[in-house]
């Protein structure tokens, strides 16, 4: 309730003392829940969500100067791009990504909770995993790409968006979508500032 109610203030008080607030409350009350439900702060749904997060009430700041609230938002479209590159980096570095042996381990573990109808194992056929598995290593890894152009950079959004949706349908995790979502905007924005 109280997150909705700052993000209320937040929505209604852009760019006040009341804004910056509302969206150092909901770090703050978005840290809290995280100790209570034992959540991993350390993760990287809640680093990102921070990040979106801490780069909102630097954006909302009063009496600063506009450049302070362009960093705020640029350095969230920094980190959305270094986490993109960095999963890609690492997932290039390991021949299992790469033969599409990574993503089938992945679809087997059942705490994921992967939808009955997805096939766990393709022991025969690895060619559909191998495709998936280079096509998201090139996303990530041409992430920085969409800052050369605005066009380039809706095609990331919509790639992002897609690989979040689909990460959250098949893997159930959520907050991932949630929060790389609250983040892509950023980027656009970014884009624009810097081109």
């Amino acid at each position: 309730m109280a997150q909705l109610a700052c993000s209320v203030v937040l929505t209604a008080e852009p760019g006040t003392a009341l804004g910056c607030i509302a969206a150092a409350a909901v770090a703050f009350t978005s840290w809290l829940s995280a100790l209570r439900f034992r959540g991993n702060v350390n993760g990287g749904s809640d680093a990102m969500l921070f990040t979106v997060l801490g780069g909102l009430a630097v954006a909302q700041l009063p009496n600063v100067a506009s450049s302070v609230h362009e960093a705020g938002v640029l350095y969230v479209a920094a980190q959305l791009t270094l986490s993109y590159v960095r999963a890609g980096i690492v997932k290039a570095k390991e021949r299992s990504w790469w033969t599409g042996h990574a993503l089938s381990a992945f679809l087997a573990l059942p705490a994921y909770g992967v939808p009955v109808w997805v096939p766990r194992r393709v022991p025969n056929n690895l060619i559909p995993l191998r495709i998936v598995s280079a096509g998201v290593i090139g996303f990530e890894c041409l992430a920085p790409v969409a800052w050369l152009d605005p066009i380039a950079c809706l095609v990331l959004m919509v790639v992002a968006l897609a690989f979040h949706i689909a990460t959250a349908a098949l893997f159930g995790l959520n907050r991932f979508l949630l929060a790389w979502s609250a983040a892509l905007p950023s980027l656009w924005d970014g884009v624009h500032r810097v081109g």
